[in-house]
């Protein structure tokens, strides 16, 4: 239960990924329903990866490089 008690989780498995190319913004974009339209380039977000039916795949933190 978290309210009262803490979770350890190891996230060395988890993977950085670099998105590149011209339609990278708008590919991320589809993948969150955060609006990242006015994020700039050095910032950080928390944002949530969604499926189609809105449920969370994963809760990354995304990092604009360009």
């Amino acid at each position: 239960n978290l309210i009262n008690d803490a979770i350890l989780c190891d996230v060395a498995v988890e993977r950085q990924v670099e998105i590149t190319g011209p339609d990278a913004a708008q590919f991320v974009q589809m993948q969150t329903p955060r609006d990242l339209s006015q994020m700039a380039v050095g910032q950080c977000k928390y944002i949530l990866i969604t499926n189609a039916e809105g449920g969370i795949i994963n809760d990354p933190v995304l990092l604009r490089l360009e």
